[in-house]
């Protein structure tokens, strides 16, 4: 499965443009939502950061995206306000704003 090379990639990779990459490779595979979380909230690479909050969001957006997954997602981004990650708080608030998204 494509997934689970990008993600052997990004375990091996030291370059962290190259890993935000890679994050972004797995926004549209909801079955990835685990992997980008761990990595969300361990890293302090800013840009690998950002690149998680949205490959999150974007995930929200999939139709595979379940009830379940919602509650996951809230849960994820009640622990990146309590790291106090601006940028990452403010790009995930977007998805709980969209009204689309229920």
């Amino acid at each position: 499965m494509i997934a689970t090379e990008i993600k052997k990639r990004y375990i091996s990779s030291s370059n962290a443009y190259e890993k935000a990459s890679l994050i972004t490779a797995l926004q549209h595979h909801t079955g990835s939502f685990d992997f980008v979380e761990e990595h969300l909230l361990k890293t302090d690479t800013l840009v690998i950061r950002s690149s998680c909050a949205s490959a999150l969001v974007q995930m929200h957006y999939e139709n595979e995206f379940t009830k379940a997954d919602k509650k996951r997602f809230l849960t994820t981004f009640q622990k990146v306000i309590d790291q106090g990650d601006a940028a990452v708080i403010g790009t995930m608030s977007g998805a709980l704003a969209d009204t689309a998204l229920g």
